[in-house]
């Protein structure tokens, strides 16, 4: 019998090698002819189970194409020690016979040959040869070769292999699942991740979503301002052209009026104008001996006073407030709302007495919203007993606005910033004072009595200029069209308010209005033609003071 080893824990492309080194042995004419060829190999991993698969099959084959009717293949696979996962190539753990016969010896040889081979009992008995000639099936365990050591071994080998598998089996199963679990916790993960991720990007579009509406609320409630500003200045446009349609209208009947009234006689013009020259005479004399600087003021104001023989048509009575607290005080008093003074009360009953003196009678009267001119025309109306006239109470006959220079004493104002530059806010008639901020707490937006007036038309300071801005639009919207439908008009405002209209009224210069100054409750009387041109204008106490005068 030829022996024949291999090692087994070579690689896989060794063990290929040996394979075909064994085809090449197994095919080779020149060995002997010997009757057996045992080959062992040593196994030293599970993967050399694979490789002992392997020759088995080899020899198998071999036995096939051999003449020899009962050549076998015997395999024997002993243990040695526990099996390692990896490859030892110092510690074997089984041993792998393999035995070839090849010659046909006959039964009886054949048998005697295994026995001495698998070292059984010389007298024991097979009686049954063609279970003798059947392939050794290790897990037959009515097998006449269970008694075998040799086999015995084999087939417990077999047994603890499958076993091993089946743990290996299991340990995969296990592994699987931990994977599995390990995936699912991973995958739980990244979904918490993936979701955390989710609601701060949603919380970030919805902040941003909100602030995108609340600034299209904003624009919108901007567009709706800018549509009822558009509307208010179609509405205005309109007023403007349909009150240009009626001054057209009346233009046109005054003139064809004028021309009907030209037959007056050039004689009673001349002595009209006599009598008027004298009136001023006695006038101007009248106002040196009482007060000079009302003389200056009355002169100042259009040199058409008294001159015109024209008939009026249409007439208004003018009159600044009595002095207030803050007048009596030397104080920048603007919007502040402050009240008369006991001298600003004797002030306006008297100019009461004397508008009941001349005759005049009412049948509206216009103030600012500030009480020391309402309180003044009510001390008028307690002389004229004419409560029960309707009063029409309007921001826009308010004084001029002094900005922060409002409560300031003048004369230390002058020194904190010098007598030129207070002049220049006090009087210039386009430079305004420092005005206030809105936040303020004298800005008039802050006053209730302002609430319906719109933010931007309220001032935070003001120059003479702006003032007359203000008034005179009043003055054509609601005071002109009250005296032309016949109405007797008084309007009792303020010293600025009144220098606004006086300067519309006689087109005074710039330059000129800032020296003209309106008296404290001095009632100022102007007359109108028909084509409501002003004709004459004066002041009613000294035309009284005159009369009284002339009396004694």
């Amino acid at each position: 019998m030829s022996d024949y080893n291999l090692n087994s824990f070579c690689s896989d492309h060794e063990n290929e090698q040996q394979e075909e080194n064994i085809k090449d042995y197994l095919n080779d004419p020149k060995n002997p002819p010997d009757h057996r060829l045992r080959i062992s190999i040593d196994i030293r991993s599970l993967k050399d189970q694979d490789f002992r698969g392997n020759i088995y099959n080899l020899l198998q084959a071999q036995v096939k194409k051999t003449s020899q009717s009962y050549a076998r293949v015997y395999d024997v696979y002993l243990p040695v020690d526990e099996l390692d996962e990896e490859r030892n190539p110092i510690k074997k753990i089984a041993e792998l016979r393999v035995i070839l016969y090849l010659e046909d010896l006959g039964p009886k040889d054949q048998l005697n040959q295994k026995e001495k081979e698998l070292g059984l009992d010389e007298n024991e008995e097979y009686n049954n040869l063609e279970q003798q000639q059947q392939p050794l099936v290790l897990n037959d365990k009515n097998s006449d070769f269970v008694g075998d050591l040799e086999y015995k071994i084999i087939w417990e080998l077999e047994n603890w292999k499958k076993a091993e598998e089946q743990k290996f089996k299991i340990y995969l199963k296990q592994k699987e699942v931990d994977f599995l679990q390990k995936l699912n916790e991973e995958y739980k993960r990244k979904e918490i991740e993936k979701d955390k991720v989710f609601k701060k990007t949603e919380c970030s579009i919805n902040l941003l979503h909100k602030k995108i509406k609340e600034k299209a609320n904003d624009l919108q409630k901007r567009e709706q301002k800018i549509v009822l500003l558009e509307e208010e200045l179609k509405t205005k446009i309109q007023d403007v052209s349909r009150q240009v349609s009626i001054k057209e209208d009346l233009i046109v009947d005054l003139k064809k009026k004028l021309k009907d009234e030209k037959g007056n006689s050039e004689k009673e013009k001349t002595v009209l104008k006599a009598q008027y020259i004298i009136l001023l005479i006695i006038f101007i004399c009248v106002s040196i001996f009482y007060s000079p600087s009302i003389f200056y003021v009355l002169i100042s104001i259009n040199s058409r006073f008294c001159f015109s023989t024209q008939e009026a048509k249409y007439k208004i009575v003018l009159m600044r407030h009595g002095e207030s607290i803050w007048n009596q005080e030397n104080r920048f008093t603007g919007w502040k709302d402050v009240q008369l003074s006991a001298k600003g009360i004797q002030e306006a009953r008297s100019a009461g007495k004397t508008l009941k003196q001349n005759g005049y009678e009412f049948d509206i009267v216009f103030t600012s919203v500030l009480q020391r001119a309402i309180q003044t025309y009510n001390n008028v109306a307690d002389e004229l007993e004419c409560h029960h006239l309707p009063v029409i109470k309007h921001w826009r006959l308010n004084e001029r606005h002094y900005g922060s220079l409002q409560g300031l004493n003048k004369s230390e104002t002058a020194q904190l910033h010098g007598e030129d530059q207070v002049k220049i806010w006090r009087r210039s008639y386009s430079i305004p004072p420092p005005p206030m901020t809105e936040n303020d707490e004298r800005f008039p937006g802050k006053d209730k009595r302002y609430a319906q007036v719109p933010a931007h038309a309220l001032p935070k300071t003001e120059a003479l200029a702006d003032c007359v801005v203000r008034v005179i639009p009043f003055w054509y919207d609601a005071i002109v069209p009250q005296v032309l439908s016949g109405k007797k008009v008084m309007v009792v405002a303020h010293g600025n308010s009144l220098r606004s209209i006086v300067k519309h009224l006689d087109n005074v210069s710039e330059k000129d209005i800032t020296e003209i100054n309106i008296p404290t409750s001095v009632p100022l009387v102007y007359e109108f033609d028909e084509e409501f041109k002003p004709i004459r204008h004066f002041y009613l106490e000294i035309r009284s003071s005159f009369q009284l005068r002339k009396k004694k």
